[in-house]
């Protein structure tokens, strides 16, 4: 089905002679459908989506607008409803994003990549000759700047109050100017509005990054968490990092790697959520004292972001590029994964800035989205220079 976007800017079906189908925004801020009301039962049942998920169809609203179930009270009412027990015990996914086709990622073999006789240390991810390099991905699977993931119903509407600027899809609040079509109107300093701490850790996982002992620069926990995923091939997963696991696996993996015991993980999916979660729960973010020039800067180009990561502590500096590497690599498997590297950023993004619960869900979106694209100019300029060198070392 081919989409358009509506006055606010936000994407939608064009209208289609058919039966009734439903999309939904999920957790990621993706666009996903078409769905049956009898998938969109069963996502609401088994906690895939809820009372607060975006929906859209064509009988919700007269403006073709998105709105949130809890809104819909006929809907939620019928979403409420026990499965019946013909569907009990059949198994169901969430649909996977429209450019490609669905799969349910199948676990991959726990054959090591990792040969002692090659002299390759445990944490260094061998890489398959065979695999294409990112650079032969597209680094954006969809034009994202002309696309807001904020719900229409959200944006305030009105011309941008910016001197000189009469650009209407502004929407009045001066948020956009990370776009180049809206590039008169100046971002606000977002930053402002909120305290940037984290309660107490009650985990390992969220001491300092200076408390925690390092191999080969780089926190321990995500190097040994790294090696595992690439011993069991977990980066050859279909959704990995994108897909969560269950909770209860998540829970024994988690306990397992705090233990240190990092060789009875089996999971892939939990070790991939792990290595977000390590991220999310730092007491400060990994942008340290950098972090309200990422959100406030007007970026435009990879040079100026990786200026700004340059200028962070040593510890903080080398766990970015890191992430970077990981992507990188992520990204060469791309036909088993289907991870591009627009889908790493989008995942990674609501990990990397410790947003408070106090701010308004219009904040949570623009800041996300700011994030997002502060991380893709940084791994576009990481990708041409750091890339292209291991480029020339595979080919060898």
């Amino acid at each position: 089905m081919t989409s358009a976007e509506n006055s606010d800017g936000l994407w939608v079906p064009k209208k289609a002679s058919q039966d009734q189908a439903y999309y939904f925004i999920d957790a990621n801020r993706a666009y996903r459908g078409p769905i049956s009301k009898r998938t969109l039962h069963y996502l609401f049942n088994t906690q895939a989506i809820s009372r607060n998920t975006y929906v859209f169809t064509e009988e919700l609203t007269e403006t073709r607008q998105w709105i949130r179930i809890r809104k819909l009270p006929t809907l939620l009412e019928e979403l409420q409803r026990p499965l019946p027990s013909a569907e009990l015990g059949v198994e169901h996914q969430p649909m996977p994003p429209p450019a490609y086709q669905p799969g349910l990622a199948q676990s991959a073999g726990a054959t090591s990549l990792s040969d002692s006789s090659s002299g390759v240390a445990r944490g260094e991810a061998s890489l398959d000759a065979s695999a294409p390099l990112v650079n032969d991905s597209p680094m954006v699977a969809t034009p994202r700047h002309n696309i807001s993931m904020s719900p229409a119903n959200l944006n305030s509407g009105g011309q941008c109050s910016a001197a000189g600027c009469g650009n209407s899809a502004c929407g009045g609040s001066n948020r956009t100017k990370l776009f180049p079509q809206f590039a008169r109107c100046p971002p606000p300093r977002i930053s402002r509005k909120f305290p940037w701490s984290r309660p107490p850790p009650k985990f390992k996982f969220g001491q300092p990054i200076s408390a925690v002992p390092l191999q080969n620069g780089v926190p321990e926990v995500l190097v040994q968490l790294r090696a595992q995923l690439w011993d069991s091939k977990g980066y050859r997963l279909e959704g990995i990092f994108r897909v969560s696991p269950m909770g209860s696996q998540l829970k024994l993996t988690r306990q397992m790697a705090e233990a240190g015991q990092f060789d009875k993980i089996s999971d892939m999916e939990s070790v991939a959520q792990l290595i977000k979660q390590w991220f999310r729960e730092l007491p400060e973010s990994i942008f340290g004292p950098s972090l309200e020039a990422v959100i406030d800067g007007d970026f435009t180009s990879g040079e100026q972001a990786d200026h700004i990561v340059s200028q962070l502590p040593e510890r903080n500096r080398a766990t970015i590029y890191w992430l970077l590497h990981l992507i990188f690599d992520i990204c060469r498997y791309e036909d088993d994964n289907r991870m591009t590297a627009q889908s790493m950023t989008i995942v990674f993004a609501p990990n990397l800035v410790f947003a408070p619960e106090s701010i308004s869900p219009l904040d949570a979106l623009e800041l996300n989205k700011r994030v997002v694209h502060f991380t893709e100019l940084l791994f576009s300029h990481w990708n041409l220079a750091e890339g292209g060198r291991r480029r020339a070392t595979v080919s060898q």
